[in-house]
């Protein structure tokens, strides 16, 4: 596995291509996954095995899919366990194939990527 220094896009997580029309583009031109707040039993989630170590967030990783139109978001989520409330969360909007391929060590450097 190649390493990635902090803050970089890994080679091939998204490609030129990947622009926000084409990943809006699936099957469904407008979906509630895209205007309301997320609700559990709108997606199907994975879990990514393991967990992302940068910066001691030690962050937990998910792939969520649109039950309705499917498209792939991006989860991140971490706290810092010594300080009560400090819980933070990101989502991102992400194409199949970096759903595919996004590792948690290369989270968060794809949600920095993200228009």
């Amino acid at each position: 596995m190649t390493e990635v220094p902090e803050g970089r896009i890994p080679p091939g997580a998204l490609a030129p291509s990947d622009t926000p029309d084409e990943i809006d583009a699936p099957s469904t031109p407008s979906c509630v996954c895209l205007t309301e707040g997320f609700r559990a039993a709108r997606f199907e989630r994975r879990e990514l095995p393991g967990i992302d170590p940068t910066r001691g967030r030690y962050a937990d990783v998910a792939v969520d899919r649109c039950l309705t139109c499917g498209r792939s978001w991006l989860h991140y989520h971490f706290e810092f366990e010594s300080f009560s409330r400090s819980g933070r969360w990101y989502r991102g909007l992400i194409t199949p194939a970096v759903a595919s391929t996004v590792t948690p060590e290369t989270a968060a450097a794809v949600l920095e990527g993200l228009p």
